[in-house]
């Protein structure tokens, strides 16, 4: 019995990124659900993840939806890198994900934009965003807000535009 509270002891003890942070849905699993704090309302999020299909079938990324409370949109997106100038557009098809294979949901790469926030996200902050592929349906993750332990480059995102659909 002591050592069951000791190991509930340690747990509780962890940094709370040291905790595992990973959802599934059929055969596609959802690692590391993140976003950098941001300034103010009026300042779009970037939500970052890591992709990996599991299964034997093709898959795609097709939306993803988050509370009111959150902000008011959330689109696919994608940095393009225009002779040296980066530009974030929609992807209208959404993220193919291959059978088999890991698709990173990255800064510098493609990842969720969150539009019209309710209020600026504050590092610590938890909220669900609900991720729906073609294949494996639609799964509930928990974003984490924190700042990116990789050291990765900050892309500015006051110059993403949302799309008119």
């Amino acid at each position: 019995m002591l050592r069951y509270v000791v190991s509930a002891a340690i747990l509780a003890a962890l940094p709370f990124g040291a905790v595992a942070h990973e959802f599934a849905a059929a055969e596609m699993k959802i690692d590391h659900p993140w976003a950098r704090p941001t300034v103010t309302v009026r300042q779009p999020a970037a939500v970052f993840f890591h992709l990996d299909n599991k299964g034997d079938t093709d898959d795609r990324l097709l939306g993803a939806t988050v509370p009111e409370d959150v902000a008011g949109s959330a689109e696919i997106h994608t940095t393009l890198n225009d002779e040296g100038v980066l530009r974030m557009r929609p992807l209208a098809n959404g993220i193919s994900i291959p059978a088999g294979e890991e698709v990173p949901v990255a800064p510098g790469g493609h990842h969720i934009m969150l539009f019209d926030l309710a209020e600026p996200l504050s590092e610590g902050m938890r909220f669900p965003v609900t991720l729906t592929f073609e294949q494996a349906g639609e799964v509930e993750v928990e974003v984490i807000v924190e700042n990116p332990a990789d050291g990765s480059e900050d892309v500015d995102h006051s110059a993403h535009t949302q799309s008119d659909g």
